[in-house]
């Protein structure tokens, strides 16, 4: 379990270190800095009215609604995001959907929970794709080539491209198939996997 610690707050002196952007990365990076044995001063710098990158809320007075910028779900495989959770004392603002995912298919209305990898044949059935096409494009995911792209046209190669692999991809690396980069992908997707149920497991901000 990572310790908790609470920063210093710093100037801006010859010897900080200086931190270009508030988002999670950048506020991650900051509280290791200053967290470090010994503490370092830290300058956190930040061109927004509020930190939080992509992942913020704010209350629209004109439409009179919380607004989401951003996804606020996590993997349980998603180790460093947890750790930073910890951290900053913030691990219980996280519900977790123990019951598992729900699909639904718009195109035929059919539904599905997935709990670990193997409900992933579920998905696979449903797709209607044969066996081999599905084995291959797991392995050209999970073992790219350097400096390889997401291959393109996931929603249509097979029946796993289209219900998992192809939205896994956006959600991940917020960019289509064919413009992320797949070794980043191919890493994170051999952490879900890996990790099995409690990996696949998807937590929720209890609040916006």
């Amino acid at each position: 379990m990572p310790r908790r610690c609470s920063p210093r707050r710093a100037g801006a002196s010859e010897e900080a270190f200086h931190v270009v952007g508030g988002g999670l990365a950048g506020r991650a990076a900051a509280g290791a800095l200053a967290c470090a044995p010994g503490g370092h001063e830290v300058v956190l710098h930040e061109a927004a009215p509020r930190a939080g990158g992509r992942c913020r809320s704010w209350h629209d007075d004109e439409l009179g609604v919380e607004i989401d910028n951003g996804t606020h779900a996590l993997l349980g495989a998603n180790a460093q995001a947890l750790a930073y959770l910890a951290r900053v004392g913030a691990e219980d603002r996280i519900h977790w959907l123990d019951g598992g995912i729900e699909f639904l298919d718009l195109r035929d209305g059919a539904r599905w929970r997935i709990r670990g990898p193997a409900d992933m044949l579920r998905a696979w059935r449903h797709g209607g794709s044969g066996a081999l096409g599905e084995l291959a494009l797991l392995m050209a995911l999970l073992a790219p080539r350097h400096g390889a792209a997401v291959p393109p046209g996931l929603e249509g190669a097979t029946g796993l491209g289209r219900l998992a692999w192809d939205p896994l991809v956006r959600s991940i690396m917020n960019a289509a198939p064919g413009v992320a980069a797949a070794a980043p992908f191919a890493a994170a997707l051999r952490r879900i996997l890996r990790g099995g149920a409690r990996g696949m497991r998807v937590g929720l901000a209890r609040r916006s």
